[in-house]
C-alpha cells in the first residue's frame, strides 16, 4: 500500500472519529441536563407507572402509542434505576441515538464508494438538530431511527437463495420479521420492501417467503386489530388537526408543502427547504437507475411510507416520521453520485458546498445545541415537589387541562395522589377570558385553592388569565414560577 493511500486512510478515519465522537458527546450533553419530562413524556410515563409489562402489547393510557417492546424494556430499565426516573426511561432513546450514529456509518458505507460522501452524510447524521434532541426524550423516535438503520443493514445482505433447505436459517428470518415491528413500528416499511422485493426477483422461492412471513402477518394483523387500529382512531379523535397535515393526498399544492415542512423539520439550520427536496427527488431517481439490490430496498421502502400516508396509516409529519432522516440523507448524498475518479475537483466542491449550504452547521449553530430554549421549557417536577412540600392537607388541588399528565405521572410517582385529596379538573369547553373566568367564579368560596399549572396550550395559554384574575378575586399565600410552570395557593 503507497504511503499515500496509507495517509489518506488515516486521514479519513480520523475526520470520521472525530466526527463520531462529537456526535455522541452532544447526545450525551443533553441526556445528562436531565430536564423534567414534558407533557408527552408525561403522557407517556404514565404508562410505566400504571401497567404491567404485558399491558403494553393492548392500548395505552393518556393517548399514547408506543411498540410494546419498547416499553418493556423501558419499564424495566426504570425498575432498576426507580430513583432517577428521567435518566432511566431516557436511556433507550439516548443509548439508540448513539448507536444509530455508529449504524449508520455502516450503512454509508455500504451504499458509497467514495470517503468524502460517507464522510459528509456521517457529519450530516451527527449533528442533526432532531435526532440530538430526541436523543433525551422519553418516546420512541431515536429507537425507530436505530431499528430502521439496522433493518436496511440486515434485509439488504439476506439472500433467499441460501435460505433454502436452512432451516435454522429460516428460523432466524422469521423471528426477526416477527419482532422488529413490536420494538419499531416503522420497520414494517423495510420489511414489506424486503418481502416484496424478494416475491417479486425469486418466482420459484415465493411459497418460501410466504412461510416464514407467516408469524409476522398473524402477529401484527392482531397487533392492528386490537391496538393500533383503536389506538389511531382514539388518537385522530382527539388530536385530527394536528395529524391530518401528514397524510398526503390527491391536492399536489398540500403534498408539496408537507414535504417542504418535513424537509424544514428535518434540516434545521438550512433556510430554503426547497433545495434538500431536489436534491431528495434527484436521488430517487438515480438510485432507481444505479438498481443495485439496497438502493431498490430503499425505494420501495420510501414507497411504502407514501402509500401509508396516502390511507391514513401513518403520518408524514415531523417527529413521528424522525425515522426517515437517515433515509433522506442517503437520497441527498445519491444526487452527488457522479464518476469522482474523473472529476474529483467538481464532487470536492459539489459536496463541500451542500455540507456548508444545506446543513447551516455553523461553529456557532453547534455550540448552543444544549443551550437551546426548548431544553428548558416546562418544570412540572419542581411544581410538584413544592405542591407536596407545602401541602397542608385540606386545600383542593386546581389543574388545568394542559397538565393532566404532568399531575398524573408526578403525582403518582411521588406518592402524593390518593383518595383524600381532592381534584378539580378545569376543561374549557370553550375557549375565552371571559368564559375562563366565568368557570373560575364557580369554585366555592371560604376555601384553600392550589392550582398546579404545570404547562399551558401554546396556542391557547390560560395561566395570563388566571393570574390576572387571582388579582382581583383571591389572596396569595404562596407562588411558585419556573420556566413557565405556575403553582400557586390562593384563599378565595
Amino acid at each position: 500500500m503507497k504511503i499515500e493511500q496509507i495517509n489518506r486512510k488515516a486521514l479519513f478515519y480520523s475526520l470520521l472519529g472525530i466526527i463520531m465522537l462529537f456526535g455522541m458527546f452532544l447526545r450525551l450533553d443533553v441526556y445528562f441536563f436531565n430536564r423534567p419530562f414534558w407533557h408527552d413524556e408525561c403522557s407517556l410515563a404514565s404508562n410505566i407507572l400504571g401497567k404491567g409489562y404485558i399491558s403494553y402489547f393492548g392500548v395505552l393510557d393518556l393517548i399514547q402509542s408506543a411498540p410494546p417492546i419498547f416499553m418493556i424494556i423501558s419499564k424495566y430499565i426504570f425498575n432498576l434505576f426507580p430513583n432517577y426516573p428521567e435518566y432511566a426511561l431516557r436511556f433507550i432513546p439516548c443509548l439508540s441515538s448513539i448507536l444509530a450514529i455508529f449504524f449508520f456509518y455502516l450503512l454509508l458505507d455500504k451504499i458509497f464508494s467514495n470517503k468524502l460522501c460517507i464522510l459528509v452524510g456521517t457529519f450530516l447524521f451527527s449533528f442533526n438538530f432532531q435526532l440530538i434532541y430526541y436523543a433525551q426524550e422519553f418516546k420512541q423516535y431515536s429507537s425507530d431511527v436505530l431499528m430502521i438503520i439496522l433493518s436496511f443493514l440486515m434485509f439488504s445482505k439476506i439472500n433467499i437463495i441460501d435460505l433454502s433447505g436452512n432451516k435454522k436459517k429460516c428460523f432466524a428470518i422469521a423471528l426477526m420479521l416477527l419482532i422488529f415491528p413490536f420494538i419499531s413500528l416503522p420497520t414494517m416499511f423495510v420489511i414489506g420492501a424486503f418481502l416484496l422485493f424478494n416475491f417479486i426477483k425469486y418466482s420459484q422461492k415465493r411459497l418460501l417467503l410466504v412461510l416464514v412471513s407467516v408469524p409476522m402477518l398473524i402477529a401484527n394483523a392482531l397487533y392492528y386489530i386490537y391496538t393500533l387500529k383503536p389506538a389511531k382512531e382514539i388518537m385522530l379523535g382527539t388530536y385530527f388537526d394536528m395529524w391530518a397535515p401528514g397524510f398526503l393526498g390527491f391536492n399536489l399544492s398540500k403534498n408539496v408543502n408537507l414535504l417542504l415542512n418535513n424537509f424544514e423539520f428535518v434540516f434545521t439550520a438550512c433556510k430554503y427547504a426547497v433545495i434538500p427536496l431536489l436534491l431528495f427527488l434527484i436521488g430517487i431517481y438515480i438510485a432507481y437507475k444505479r438498481n443495485k439490490s439496497i438502493d431498490q430496498l430503499l425505494n420501495i421502502s420510501l414507497l411504502f411510507v407514501g402509500i401509508a400516508s396516502f390511507l391514513h396509516i401513518y403520518p408524514i409529519k415531523e417527529r413521528v416520521s424522525l425515522y426517515l432522516i437517515p433515509i433522506l440523507i442517503v437520497f441527498v448524498l445519491y444526487s452527488f453520485v457522479i464518476d469522482f475518479k474523473k472529476n474529483k475537483l467538481i464532487s470536492t466542491i459539489l459536496m463541500s458546498s451542500m455540507l456548508v449550504f444545506l446543513s447551516g452547521y455553523g461553529f456557532n449553530y453547534i455550540k448552543n445545541i444544549p443551550y437551546n430554549p426548548i431544553f428548558k421549557r416546562k418544570d412540572p417536577r419542581s411544581t410538584m415537589q413544592e405542591l407536596i412540600k407545602h401541602y397542608k392537607g385540606h386545600e383542593l388541588i386546581v389543574y388545568n387541562d394542559a397538565s393532566l399528565s404532568e399531575l398524573v405521572f408526578y403525582g403518582n410517582y411521588y406518592k402524593f395522589l390518593n383518595k383524600d385529596i381532592k381534584l378539580v379538573r378545569i376543561n374549557l369547553s370553550d375557549y375565552g377570558e371571559e368564559w375562563y373566568y366565568s368557570v373560575l367564579k364557580i369554585l366555592p368560596k371560604g376555601n384553600s385553592y392550589w392550582f398546579y399549572y404545570p404547562n399551558d396550550y401554546v396556542k391557547k395559554p390560560v395561566i395570563p388569565w388566571l393570574k390576572n384574575w387571582i388579582k382581583n378575586n383571591a389572596k396569595i399565600i404562596y407562588e411558585y414560577e419556573k420556566d413557565t410552570s405556575y403553582l400557586v395557593l390562593v384563599e378565595i
